[in-house]
């Protein structure tokens, strides 16, 4: 088995190439679809229609229709891609609990791998584009997407993390969703600039290909799963178990042990921070009328990514450790959806006023966010009331008790690095 610092190495290298592979499909699909649609207007009408579909602005009436269209198709593409990554997520988080990460980590890797396939497909079939893409996107999302690829490698983060690094484990997993997404991107558009779309879909495969050999050589499973399993029922069918989705909604309501596990409030700081960046950022923008004014919300928004990965932190410190997969296939979930929702919100507010008010959108924005604020507030409030009670603490290994102070040392060198917090209680496994 690997030592926990090694598997979360290949677990956040795994997710930067999942994600630059992500960012690029996604930045490649878009325009490509929009090309799509103008070419399903055009292809009964003029022969010539990709020289027109490549330059719409020259035919406005055109660019409208397909404008027009290209939205409805937008929203099947998106529906396409979550909601079967959401429901698949459901399933999985449970069953990773018992039989392993590994497999919740390949799914969306195979799944961009076949909707790779099909656009390369449809470049050739131009007058079936429009339907090959969005059959590419529910590959994608029958294989689980980001939704399911992020439920695996937090759990991951949880099972060889413990209490002390938790925080940072989880910050610099994000860090390579932001990195990856943001330089796929970028690449996107270089490789379309430079080469052509048949290029830039083949280094997608070549990215994908890379990430899932990294899973199959690197990333071994959690011993205490998969060494219990019975062989008859360690299979792929168990996924798709009623009873796996039941115990993930379970999960949500579950009494925990005198709600008095140990909760880290300098998190609770960062989450905090995290918002109040985010309520600047937005509220700036929103009265923003120049370019150099988005650039300075930029700014003002950096700290908007330290609260994600600190509430998650927070939240896996009052977890058992047959929990993770369930709660965080819940969270990935709720992220798919809340991001969907919000697509769909910005784009018919900032539609309706847009002609009283373009900063309508981000005010809106911003009430949302003072929510989020009120409720972590409230909750400082309790973690502060249970902080006296958490002072003392007994650190106990191999049954024997010892001073906190030796306990660092002993966590740094111990092999498994195993934190749990419960009844005030901390349980090292060297």
């Amino acid at each position: 088995m690997f030592s926990c610092g090694k598997g979360i190495v290949i677990i956040n290298i795994v997710i930067f190439l999942y994600k630059i592979g992500d960012g690029m499909l996604d930045a490649t699909t878009r325009p490509y679809l929009i090309h799509g649609v103008c070419y399903k207007i055009l292809g009964t009408v003029v022969r010539e229609n990709e020289t027109a579909c490549s330059s719409l602005d020259k035919y406005p009436a055109l660019e409208d229709e397909v404008q027009k269209q290209s939205g409805y198709y937008l929203i099947y593409y998106r529906l396409l891609l979550n909601i079967p990554a959401i429901l698949l997520s459901m399933f999985c988080g449970s069953y990773s609990d018992r039989h392993g990460r590994k497999l919740p980590i390949l799914l969306p890797c195979f799944g961009g791998m076949a909707a790779v396939m099909m656009y390369l497909a449809s470049n050739m079939l131009s007058e079936h584009r429009v339907q090959m893409i969005l059959g590419g996107a529910a590959m994608q999302g029958m294989f689980g997407k980001s939704s399911l690829i992020n439920m695996a490698a937090n759990s991951i983060v949880f099972d060889f993390s413990n209490c002390e690094n938790r925080t940072r484990n989880f910050g610099k997993l994000l860090a390579m969703n932001f990195l990856g997404g943001t330089l796929g991107a970028l690449m996107s558009g270089v490789f379309q600039d430079l080469l052509d779309i048949n290029t830039t879909f083949v280094a997608i495969m070549i990215l994908y290909i890379i990430a899932i050999s990294l899973v199959f050589l690197l990333q071994d499973e959690d011993e205490k799963k998969t060494d219990t399993l019975d062989p008859k029922t360690n299979s792929f069918c168990q996924v798709f178990k009623v009873g796996h989705i039941k115990e993930t909604v379970a999960v949500i309501t579950k009494s925990r042990s005198g709600n008095n596990r140990k909760l880290n409030l300098s998190d609770v700081n960062i989450v905090i921070i995290g918002l109040i960046s985010m309520f600047a950022k937005v509220i700036f923008l929103a009265f923003s009328t120049t370019s150099w004014m988005v650039f300075v919300s930029l700014g003002m928004g950096a700290f908007i990514g330290m609260a994600p990965s600190t509430l998650r932190s927070l939240l896996s410190k009052t977890l058992n450790e047959d929990e993770a997969g369930k709660v965080f296939s819940i969270l990935s979930c709720g992220e798919t959806i809340s991001k969907f929702l919000g697509s769909l919100i910005f784009v018919n507010i900032y539609g309706a006023t847009a002609h009283i008010f373009r900063g309508i959108t981000y005010i809106t924005e911003t009430f949302i966010v003072l929510i989020m604020l009120v409720i972590v507030l409230v909750k400082y409030r309790q973690l502060q009331h249970l902080q006296s009670s958490l002072d003392n603490v007994t650190v106990v290994i191999d049954n024997k008790n010892i001073d906190q102070r030796e306990t660092q040392s002993v966590v740094d060198n111990s092999h498994t690095q195993k934190c749990k917090s419960e009844n005030s209680v901390y349980y090292i496994s060297v």
